[in-house]
């Protein structure tokens, strides 16, 4: 495979697996800061898995194991949010300190996908400080 192909299956999966136009970077923290966020999502991939066991559970209660080709993402958007697919339907915002106390007080209410992301990653999930932008007439 070229290396262009790989590179353009890459962003194209991600851009709609977020439903937005990403920007995956290297320097991404920097990238971020001096992006226009409300535009694109700036992305840094943080793990792929082949194999992933998800723990699924369905409305009545069954549980289950659903291996999954994954990849890990972390990323910054400050845009619109709208959910493609049907896997989700709304959203929460939590700091990470009170995702962590929610997750102890109702800890089915969450998938064990993000006490997963949260147990390897939680040292580098922060806000971000988005440097002011000038514009000229």
């Amino acid at each position: 495979m070229h290396l262009y192909t790989f590179w353009e299956k890459y962003f194209s999966r991600a851009d709609k697996e977020t439903g937005r136009k990403c920007w995956i970077s290297n320097e991404f923290e920097e990238t971020a800061k001096t992006t226009n966020l409300n535009i694109l999502a700036i992305i840094r991939r943080l793990e792929s898995i082949d194999n992933y066991q998800s723990k699924r559970k369905a409305k009545d209660g069954t549980e289950w194991i659903e291996p999954n080709q994954t990849i890990f993402y972390l990323g910054y958007y400050g845009g619109s949010i709208w959910f493609i697919g049907g896997e989700s339907c709304g959203i929460q915002m939590f700091t990470v300190e009170e995702l962590e106390d929610e997750i102890k007080k109702h800890p089915d209410e969450f998938t064990e996908d993000i006490k997963y992301i949260l147990k390897k990653w939680k040292h580098i999930i922060k806000p971000i400080e988005v440097e002011e932008k000038i514009q000229n007439d």
